[in-house]
């Protein structure tokens, strides 16, 4: 949990803010709008440090919409990591109906790296997507 107070500081002065990856699992949907694609410029460039759209993601009926590729996800993970990047964001589409995606993915990025820090979007907002890799 973040204070209030140190969140608003960080948001207002841009300091001390992580860059993050943001993997949003969606296959071919969602493309019209990227994660962070509504935020200001420079708090952008000071947290965006790695966004994919990649295979995964579930229609509103809990059917796939692309199963995901978990060699494109080690691949983005590793990619992230070499760019000392070791806080990930993990969305995806209808996950928190069907949240078994973005717990794969949260697993393989511990794989990867024991020590990063992931937060997947179904534990922390509800169905819509914007809100929940914005909370994320």
């Amino acid at each position: 949990m973040v204070g209030t107070t140190h969140f608003i500081n960080a948001l207002i002065q841009r300091q001390s803010l992580t860059r993050v990856c943001t993997l949003r699992l969606c296959g071919p949907a969602t493309h019209s709008l990227r994660p962070m694609s509504n935020w200001p410029d420079d708090l952008k460039i000071q947290v965006d440090g790695l966004t994919a759209l990649v295979s995964g993601g579930y229609f509103f009926d809990g059917s796939p919409i692309a199963p995901l590729d978990e060699e494109e996800i080690r691949s983005l993970v590793r990619q992230a990591l070499t760019s000392d990047i070791n806080s990930f964001c993990v969305c995806g589409v209808f996950s928190p109906c069907r949240p078994d995606q973005e717990e794969r993915v949260a697993e393989i990025i511990r794989e990867e790296s024991s020590d990063a820090f992931i937060t997947v979007s179904h534990e922390i907002a509800g169905l819509g997507l914007i809100e929940r890799y914005i909370c994320a």
